[in-house]
C-alpha cells in the first residue's frame, strides 16, 4: 500500500500517517518508525519495495520539497491600544481534573466564590469527577487584545509532499 501526505516535514507526515493507520485494519506490523529513503539513496528499486512490504515495514521519501517563505519580513504587527482606564475584576472558575486543567465546568465562571463552588459540586456529583476552583482577574471594561502578530505567506511557500509505502 502507499500514501502521499502533504506536510512541513517527512517526520510530521509520518505522524499523520500513523494517526490515519490506527483507524484502519490493513496496517503494517510496526508504526513505531519508518525508513527515510531521502537519507539512504536517490533510487528506489522494486526489489526493495517488495522486501519492505513483505516485512511489514514502512518507508518514505520526498516527492516535492517544502517551499520556504523567502520574504525578508515574515510578520506584521497590528496594535489595538486601549483607551482610558483599565479595570480588572476578580472571577472564580471551576475546572475538571483532566491533565491540562483546560476543561471548564459549564456555568461556573462567576464573581462569587460560593456560586462557583455550587456549580463545581453539582458537576462533580453528576459526572463523578473531581473539580478544582481557581481565582483570576478578568477585564471589566475593555478588550484584552493589545496586539496581533500576523504571519505573511510567500508565493513560493508550500507544503512538501511525502510518499510512504508499506
Amino acid at each position: 500500500m502507499e500514501c502521499i501526505i502533504k506536510s512541513t516535514s517527512i517526520e510530521s507526515a509520518f505522524e499523520i500517517l500513523k494517526r490515519d493507520l490506527e483507524e484502519e485494519n490493513n496496517k503494517p506490523k510496526t508504526t513505531k518508525f519508518f525508513i527515510n529513503m531521502d537519507k539512504l539513496t536517490d533510487e528506489i528499486d522494486e526489489e526493495f519495495v517488495e522486501s519492505v512490504a513483505i516485512n511489514g515495514l514502512i518507508f518514505g521519501y520526498t516527492i516535492s520539497k517544502l517551499g520556504l517563505n523567502e520574504n525578508k519580513v515574515q510578520v506584521s504587527i497590528k496594535n489595538y491600544p486601549t483607551q482610558g482606564e483599565k479595570k480588572w475584576e476578580t472571577v472564580y472558575l471551576a475546572l475538571y481534573d483532566n491533565p491540562n486543567f483546560d476543561e471548564v465546568v459549564p456555568n461556573s465562571r462567576t464573581k462569587i466564590k460560593k456560586d462557583c463552588i455550587d456549580a463545581a459540586r453539582k458537576a462533580s456529583e453528576e459526572e463523578g469527577r473531581n473539580t478544582f476552583i481557581i481565582v483570576g482577574k478578568s477585564a471589566a471594561n475593555f478588550n484584552r487584545l493589545e496586539a496581533a502578530v500576523l504571519y505573511k505567506t510567500s508565493s513560493n511557500q508550500k507544503l512538501g509532499e511525502y510518499k510512504f509505502i508499506w
